[in-house]
């Protein structure tokens, strides 16, 4: 989110990789086929301490299309992924944060 003029603005870069619907690079979060990404406990960890904290997202079980139970730090709307350069990008929080009560 990107203040400007007092104006708020949602920000996004092009991500390598963000178009290509391939499941195995979800590393956590649903992918197109509803499937979860179950990532590493580093990752979990990393994603807990990095953003969910912050934010006050408390840890919820949610369930997949095969019936299995995972524990999701984050939204389910949220998504971690690996771009095609290798790197690991987090989308969708946009979706997560509370509206501004004083935008129209």
């Amino acid at each position: 989110v990107v203040d400007y003029g007092g104006v708020r603005f949602l920000a996004e870069s092009l991500i390598p990789g963000a178009l290509d619907a391939r499941p195995e690079s979800v590393v956590y979060g649903l992918s197109g086929k509803r499937e979860f990404g179950v990532p590493s406990a580093e990752t979990k960890k990393l994603l807990w301490k990095k953003v969910g904290r912050h934010m006050a997202y408390q840890p919820h079980d949610i369930v997949d299309k095969d019936g299995q139970q995972h524990r999701v730090l984050l939204p389910c709307e949220s998504k971690l992924f690996r771009g095609t350069d290798g790197r690991q990008y987090l989308t969708g929080l946009q979706k997560a944060t509370p509206r501004d009560l004083n935008s129209p």
